[in-house]
């Protein structure tokens, strides 16, 4: 990059390197609306309360809003041992919402999630804790701050880590910019990012271009390794189609390259007349072929789907590096049924190799007057190729204690500004775009 290019980024970055009342000093905002939705400019802004929850079978659906919910498990969690109902179970998860089912505050066996928002519902800071004093490694916490303009757009991004011995890490820093051409919206997204624990740095500039419905036609990333010079490049590309007035993703097409190989992903997805996914199917383009996996619904009966896994190629075996002991065709087949909340009453998978067992996880529930379930207990059973081999297995068990908002809510305020992470943000930033 040129000597000009670079002073032009440092400039675009220092004008954004502090904050005070969640948004950036200096940083002029020259739009009167609302342009894109934050989420939808940076997936690193949905919570990732999803991953963290499915590996504490935590259940967030909810037909009546909680305002907090303890959950236990006779099976799982290495909590404090609890007596209820007969049972000696665990704690195994504590969840906080606000008024508007935004989660606050997530406490799980390893880790302590905190979650805070601005008046119009943007997240402005996200950390989580280690619990365990003996955990090993020297990233115990870790720091997300975000700040927007006056009107919701996001201008920038920062995470960093801080060990137990109050060392600071930086993680990466990102700044946003918006532009109108025509119809379409251009978000510009600058960022850094620490690679190899500090010893190399990434530098990127990624571009969006979003249609006048706000959907996202056009992503560019093009970065590099301050150290070794060593650069990539990708685009991806949307199309959509319309289904009774609603539109959906047809087709995301991504292109890669760097100095070694250029090669191409094309994910394509086929509906019925009620829009509901019926194929989806990830193939990967490469001079010697392609190779994929095809995922087939159906919808048999109400609040039932069944997928099938099939992995197809036409590059030869001999070829194929990874996939080389793959088999063509059936993979798996998964069953999953819910009832009329969403609950999961039945989820079931089976392997296309009869020497394998199938599980079979069955569900039960109990439920409080706002029909959130209170008591669940699973069954896992196993069926092998002979039927004198079938098993029941283990019997899980959970219970909710679940309560309720009565009267409204004072936001929480974010965590004060922290003057090391901004400080070693400043340090990083001037040492690394010069």
């Amino acid at each position: 990059m040129k000597l000009s290019s670079y002073i032009l980024f440092i400039f675009s970055i220092l004008l954004c390197v502090n904050y005070a009342s969640g948004q950036s000093v200096g940083t002029k905002n020259n739009w009167s609306e609302k342009l894109i939705d934050p989420i939808a400019v940076d997936k690193t802004l949905e919570s990732f309360m999803y991953n963290i929850t499915i590996s504490s079978g935590f259940d967030t659906i909810f037909n009546k809003q909680p305002r907090y919910v303890r959950q236990f498990s006779n099976q799982f969690g290495y909590g404090d041992p609890i007596a209820m109902k007969g049972d000696t179970v665990y704690v195994h998860t504590e969840a906080h919402f606000n008024a508007a089912g935004q989660m606050t505050k997530l406490k799980n066996e390893d880790n302590t999630y905190f979650y805070f928002y601005d008046k119009k519902g943007n997240i402005v800071h996200r950390e989580s804790r280690d619990n365990d004093e003996d955990h090993y490694g020297d990233k115990d916490s870790r720091v997300e701050r975000m700040s927007y303009d006056t009107y919701g757009n996001l201008l920038t991004y920062f995470e960093y880590k801080i060990t137990k011995d109050s060392v600071y890490h930086f993680d990466e820093y990102k700044t946003y910019s918006y532009q109108k051409q025509g119809t379409d919206i251009i978000v510009t997204i600058k960022g850094l990012e620490e690679r190899a624990g500090g010893r190399s740095y990434y530098q990127y500039i990624t571009t969006k271009t979003f249609d006048n419905a706000k959907l996202i036609q056009l992503e560019h990333n093009k970065g590099k390794f301050l150290g070794n010079g060593a650069s990539n490049e990708r685009t991806d590309e949307y199309v959509y189609e319309i289904i009774k007035g609603k539109p959906y993703l047809q087709s995301v097409k991504y292109t890669s390259s760097n100095q070694i190989m250029t090669y191409n992903t094309l994910d394509t997805y086929i509906r019925d007349t009620l829009g509901r996914l019926v194929m989806k199917f990830d193939k990967t383009i490469k001079p010697s072929g392609y190779y994929g996996y095809r995922y087939i619904y159906e919808y048999p009966e109400k609040n039932t789907k069944v997928t099938k896994l099939l992995f197809e190629t036409n590059i030869p075996k001999a070829r194929r590096g990874s996939y080389e002991d793959v088999k063509e065709g059936l993979q798996k087949t998964f069953i999953k049924s819910v009832d009329n909340y969403g609950n999961v009453t039945k989820d079931a998978e089976i392997d296309s190799d009869k020497n394998v067992a199938a599980r079979t996880q069955l569900a039960e529930y109990t439920f409080d007057k706002h029909l959130n379930w209170i008591t669940k207990t699973i069954t896992d059973k196993y069926e092998y190729t002979l039927k004198d081999e079938d098993d029941t297995g283990d019997v899980e068990k959970y219970y909710r204690e679940i309560s309720y908002f009565s009267s409204p809510e004072k936001l929480a305020k974010p965590p004060e500004i922290d003057k090391k992470a901004t400080a070693l943000k400043n340090e990083i930033l001037l040492a690394y775009f010069k």
